[in-house]
């Protein structure tokens, strides 16, 4: 027989091992659960990193694009450059003596050099347009 002294040692040093075990196993996921959380944040940061420099990067892309399609002529590009207002046209008025063709080669000059789009070239033509030539 096991002596009563024993016992309860046993039984006492039993009930402290559990109670260090409880500690270590909380201890355990609390550590776990803030490296999970650490974890995430650096990597949260580390995807926000990624996409702001692939928006930056497609953005550049997307210009380039459009600059080559304008470069080789691409009506498609037209919507994605810039329209200028630095070069301006005289206005047509329709007298004797002008001539009507070399009026249009100005206006299209002016519409190349301000990079308007071809669907405008007829809208800007027409806003030129004065007096008796207008009606």
């Amino acid at each position: 027989m096991i002596s009563k002294d024993l016992t309860s040692y046993l039984l006492k040093y039993l009930q402290e091992l559990l109670k260090n075990r409880k500690q270590v196993l909380k201890d355990k996921r609390t550590f776990q659960v803030r490296y999970t959380e650490e974890t995430s944040e650096i990597l949260q940061e580390f995807l926000k990193e990624d996409i702001s420099a692939t928006e930056k990067a497609f953005a550049v892309t997307l210009k380039d694009i459009g600059t080559t399609l304008h470069t080789i002529g691409a009506g498609l590009a037209s919507g994605l450059l810039r329209e200028y207002g630095t070069t301006k046209a005289n206005y047509f008025y329709g007298k004797a003596g002008k001539d009507v063709e070399e009026w249009l080669a100005e206006i299209d000059q002016m519409i190349e050099a301000n990079n308007m789009a071809d669907r405008r070239r007829v809208a800007v033509a027409a806003a030129h347009l004065r007096d008796v030539a207008a009606e």
